[in-house]
């Protein structure tokens, strides 16, 4: 049985996936720049401020910037895989 591939429900699944990958570039992109700011505030106070568990461990074997760029590379990682997903789906 095939499924109902109209234009219309063509478009709005695009839309859908679209959205999908919006949201979760968005989700990595927020957690890059929380993450960088409370690295940041940590640096600022000397280390007596804490950090959330997961950031501090990529944070003391990463650093800084290594800690933003593995959300980076998520945010890069998801934004590829939807673009592949998408392209399948056409």
């Amino acid at each position: 049985m095939q499924e109902n591939t109209t234009p219309s429900n063509r478009s709005s699944d695009e839309k859908g996936m679209w959205i999908l990958n919006l949201i979760g570039l968005l989700f990595f992109l927020g957690i890059a720049w929380i993450s960088y700011s409370q690295i940041t505030k940590f640096e600022t106070h000397g280390g007596y401020m804490s950090l959330p568990k997961p950031i501090k461990l990529i944070y003391d074997i990463l650093g800084k910037w290594g800690a933003v760029g593995v959300w980076l590379a998520g945010a890069l990682y998801n934004l590829i895989k939807g673009s592949i997903s998408y392209a399948r789906y056409r």
